[in-house]
């Protein structure tokens, strides 16, 4: 680490340096990467291979939006795709010690602003408890209140939509007990977000849904399933079971899990690509890490989305992976 660069950065407790992996340092570009904790920024400089160009991104809770942005800082400045994915697995690597600092950060803060707040307790109570009330980002919740899910409306106004006696009321914010939630932007979802023109087809799909139940529901899902995949009868019915149970997973203790085995150009990957429409909030990809498995949960309310991996076959081999599934 070359501290003589920075004067600001003599006391090295500011900083984290990352590891690079053993197959990084062989590409022989890394000059330094590291994470400044106070201005929650990482720092990557790379060497004469890339004329010793710096980038910086900022840190960000959803770890999926964070690496969105470092790479594209990193296309911005030439850096090749496969250099890319091994910083990538760098940054990965420092996911648990990166978080907890930044928690470590927020209660610092919280305490010093608790401490300010008390040596006026009539002037800065109220300014206190608004400052130190947080905002989380959520898909969905049920905690204490009718179930609430986050929706656009006109493919762009954030909002969770809650059904109270049969009729829709949209909220911007909810405020709970100890903490507020608001719904994704557009620009965060990290599946496909549930968007309605406007209030008038929500309507339209409430009075949909109630001449629906779960029999009616299970055969248009096999219906959809027999038009897309040629398999046998059993293995339809479980899909369709599955594909409907997403909708429901909070309200059980346990899961299982879907491994779909066979040769090259059997139809697995359509398997899950039918899955991605059918399911609920569904986020498919390939070669998902354990930090993206932890971060697409949620600290508050279990079921906020689910996981269809392609590509897979070697999870036996991924212990990490496999504990945090």
């Amino acid at each position: 680490m070359k501290f003589s660069d920075f004067s600001d950065f003599e006391n090295n407790n500011n900083l984290i340096e990352l590891e690079p992996s053993k197959k990084l340092q062989d590409t022989e570009i890394i000059e330094d990467i590291f994470f400044e904790i106070d201005t929650k920024n990482f720092i990557l400089d790379l060497n004469h291979v890339y004329d010793n160009i710096r980038i910086i991104w900022h840190y960000n809770k959803n770890w999926n939006t964070m690496k969105s942005n470092f790479q594209r800082e990193c296309k911005k400045k030439g850096v090749q795709d496969s250099h890319i994915s091994l910083i990538e697995d760098t940054i990965d690597a420092n996911y648990n010690t990166i978080t907890i600092t930044q928690q470590q950060q927020e209660r610092k803060k919280e305490e010093e602003q608790t401490e300010q707040n008390s040596e006026d307790p009539k002037e800065n109570k109220k300014k206190g408890e608004k400052e130190t009330r947080k905002i989380h980002v959520i898909n969905k919740c049920s905690l204490g209140i009718p179930l609430a899910e986050s929706i656009l409306v006109d493919n762009k106004v954030a909002a969770f939509i809650q059904i109270v006696d049969g009729k829709p009321i949209l909220s911007s914010k909810i405020s709970l007990s100890d903490f507020d939630i608001v719904p994704p932007e557009r620009i965060e979802y990290l599946s496909k977000e549930y968007s309605f023109h406007s209030i008038e087809e929500i309507n339209l799909f409430i009075e949909l849904a109630k001449k629906e139940t779960l029999d009616s529901l299970f055969r248009k899902v096999k219906s959809i399933l027999k038009k897309y995949i040629d398999i046998d009868e059993d293995f339809i019915n479980i899909l369709a079971a599955d594909i409907i149970f997403t909708y429901f997973q909070d309200k059980l203790g346990m899961t299982h899990y879907l491994l779909i085995v066979g040769d090259n150009n059997t139809g697995k990957s359509n398997i899950l690509l039918i899955f991605s429409f059918l399911g609920y909030r569904p986020i498919l990809d390939v070669a998902i890490t354990p930090a993206n498995i932890y971060n697409f949960g949620s600290q508050f309310e279990e079921g906020q989305c689910i996981m269809l991996e392609d590509e897979i076959g070697d999870i036996d081999n991924q212990f990490e992976k496999k504990k945090m599934y």
